[in-house]
């Protein structure tokens, strides 16, 4: 299924780029863009949930241009309600089956619906409005089912999403011990495992929160809140030990030249050594050793050799994603940033994530860059046809 779902989404961005009234050359590099660069490929032959996530996230981005496409042209002509509205609640569904496979789609999807909606706020409000509310009758029925879940439930407040201040933590603690009160102490070891045994010093990995945040932990509500008082109080004693746990933690999502990990190149054809929740045990006809050597060597030149390594790296993502924005903001198309939404919250998730520069949640956000890149050279021509016309 997740095999299926990945060809026919780079199907239909490729199809789209056509329609567009792009040449076809853009629809073949793009179809190359998909189909050589090994990190698709891993993925769509990874056993796991973000194979999936990757395939909608791009489909809902590819809705939400359609959608922009659709309501800029009713602003200068006739409308078709019923079109509309299918396509709001395309987007919508999509939405949804995002929600189904992590939480924070839930804050990605609804900001994006919401910022559309801004933007075609006095006539398009009730169209929108109505995807909004179908949304959210949606995500209502899937978490009666127990399909989605979000950051806090009846478990308490989950860890997932406190990756840095967690890590902010740890780093203070072990930079600055003296300056941890008795008190603040007594609140941290209801959050850590602060003890003699095992020390949140050594424990503290400036790059992996896993090891002081646990993996699906959950704390009470009321104790999460008073760390967060404490956390703010030790960080205004020594700001520069918070500064540099953050940048320890993040680099590798803004760092153009930094060598980017993920479980698709750790584990990236590895078939005889994977273990089995994460890959298919396809059966091959090359030989083992002629194969291995091969995809060695294909994988190794993708992460190794200039300019094409540059698509196995997070940072040169978020800076290409910031070259788009900038383009648009110089001939001052304000209204076409609606649609930069979901890729400029897909690099806040990476931030907030709690493995450094790991492809795995970066990997949406390369995986639209030929969408926002095409949508951001049609709005760019489309400027200067009208500006001809005048």
């Amino acid at each position: 299924m997740q095999l299926l779902l990945a060809l026919i989404t780079y199907t239909c961005v490729c199809s789209s780029l056509e329609r567009s009234g792009l040449s076809r050359r853009a629809g073949i590099a793009t179809a190359l863009f998909y189909g050589l660069v090994p990190l698709f490929c891993n993925a769509g032959m990874t056993v796991f949930k973000d194979s999936y996530y990757l395939s909608l996230f791009v489909l809902f981005l590819l809705a939400l241009i359609q959608v922009y496409r659709r309501f800029t042209a009713n602003v200068i002509g006739p409308a078709e309600p019923l079109r509309d509205i299918r396509q709001l609640l395309l987007l919508a569904i999509l939405g949804l089956l995002l929600c189904c496979f992590r939480k924070e789609a839930v804050y990605l999807v609804l900001a994006s619906i919401a910022c559309m909606g801004l933007v075609f706020l006095r006539k398009e409000w009730p169209r929108f409005l109505a995807a909004v509310l179908s949304f959210g009758l949606g995500l209502a029925l899937l978490g009666g089912l127990g399909l989605t879940t979000t950051a806090v439930n009846d478990r308490g407040v989950s860890l997932e999403m406190a990756s840095i201040p967690l890590q902010q933590t740890a780093r203070y603690v072990r930079d600055a011990p003296a300056s941890v009160t008795p008190t603040e102490q007594a609140i941290i070891n209801q959050v850590f495992i602060y003890d003699a045994d095992t020390p949140i010093a050594v424990k503290y990995n400036p790059e992996l929160s896993d090891n002081v945040k646990g993996f699906n932990t959950y704390i009470d509500s009321e104790v999460f809140s008073e760390y967060l008082k404490t956390y703010l109080a030790m960080g205004l004693k020594h700001p520069e030990i918070y500064l540099d746990a953050f940048l320890h933690q993040t680099y590798g999502y803004y760092s153009p030249l930094f060598n980017s990990t993920s479980y698709y190149s750790e584990q990236s054809t590895g078939f005889d050594t994977a273990e089995e929740r994460y890959l298919l045990e396809p059966s091959f006809l090359m030989p083992a050793e002629v194969r291995e050597a091969f995809q060695n060597t294909y994988l190794a030149f993708w992460q190794n050799v200039p300019p094409f390594s540059l698509l196995w790296n997070a940072g040169f993502a978020a800076w290409v994603l910031l070259f788009l924005i900038a383009c648009l903001l110089r001939k001052r198309k304000l209204r076409a940033l609606a649609v930069f939404v979901p890729a400029l919250l897909i690099v806040a998730i990476c931030l907030i994530s709690p493995v450094n520069g790991n492809l795995r949640y970066a990997m949406p956000l390369i995986a639209a860059l030929p969408l926002l890149t095409a949508f951001t050279w049609q709005e760019l021509r489309s400027g200067q046809r009208a500006q001809k016309r005048g």
